[in-house]
């Protein structure tokens, strides 16, 4: 399970069932059901994020804030949602300084390149974070290494990549004709 602080745990579990053993299980399925929540939206660590979810809860309850006596766990799916959209506007900002390195390196600094970027950056947000990190590190020629982390074949991740490559030309197709 976690590695949630003790006095937290206890906590959590006296706000979500007086029952003691009611309310170890009601957390034991809310600590797996927000792992999943982040799992099923691709998050990297999704453990570490139902952690963050529980533990932010954690502290604005124990700051004041009420929990509804009928669903006290509810409480906590609108800490996830807060927590999901962090972590990917923090992981959009992870790849956009790789694919800024990337593009410095492949490009000339000057004002077709410096277009080219925003271009390919707009043409970029069709992927999810995650897939944007496998098409810059795949094309940094780091397709070996990658093949063995997601557990893919060379032509599987080929096949993969070429999707991926396939979706971000569509979008910049896409992007050219709504200028014109």
């Amino acid at each position: 399970m976690s590695a949630i602080s003790p006095e937290v745990l206890q906590f959590l579990k006296e706000r979500l069932d007086a029952d003691p053993v009611q309310a170890g299980a009601a957390y034991r399925l809310l600590w797996e059901r927000l792992i999943r929540y982040f799992e099923w939206r691709h998050c990297d660590a999704p453990e570490d994020l139902a952690q963050e979810t529980l533990t932010r809860g954690y502290l604005k309850v124990r700051g004041g804030v009420a929990l509804a006596d009928d669903n006290p766990a509810g409480y906590f799916w609108g800490i996830a949602r807060n927590v999901l959209r962090e972590h990917r506007r923090r992981a959009r900002a992870h790849v956009t300084e790789e694919l800024d390195d990337a593009l410095s390196v492949a490009a000339p600094s000057n004002l077709h390149a410096l277009e080219q970027k925003l271009e390919l950056r707009q043409a970029l947000s069709v992927l999810t974070p995650r897939e944007a990190v496998i098409l810059i590190r795949y094309y940094r020629g780091d397709g070996a290494a990658l093949g063995r982390e997601l557990g893919k074949s060379d032509g599987a991740l080929r096949v993969f990549v070429f999707r991926l490559k396939r979706r971000v030309i569509e979008g910049m197709k896409q992007s050219a004709a709504s200028r014109q």
